[in-house]
């Protein structure tokens, strides 16, 4: 049997309630500053903003992740373009 107790199941508990595009939407944002920018950069902002419209519509829970994949998936796309031009 496993136990539910413990600051490690709160959390997986807490993050499992969130919307899933806008906690996708983080995890590609993050991986774009890392590797293909270009391309996952938009890709995060448009799971962003599919999270926040889904999210004000049904009142779940992870409107900051919706907010920091929209915010992320920016960055991922900006810095590349800003690193080229130079």
């Amino acid at each position: 049997m496993v136990r539910e107790t413990g600051i490690v199941s709160a959390i997986s508990r807490r993050v499992l309630e969130w919307n899933g595009q806008a906690v996708v939407g983080c995890l590609v944002g993050l991986f774009g500053l890392v590797a293909f920018g270009i391309v996952l950069g938009p890709t995060a902002v448009v799971l962003g903003l599919l999270a926040r419209s889904r999210i004000a519509e049904t009142g779940e829970p992870g409107r900051a992740a919706a907010w920091s994949a929209i915010v992320i998936g920016a960055a991922a796309f900006t810095v590349p373009v800003v690193l080229a031009a130079r």
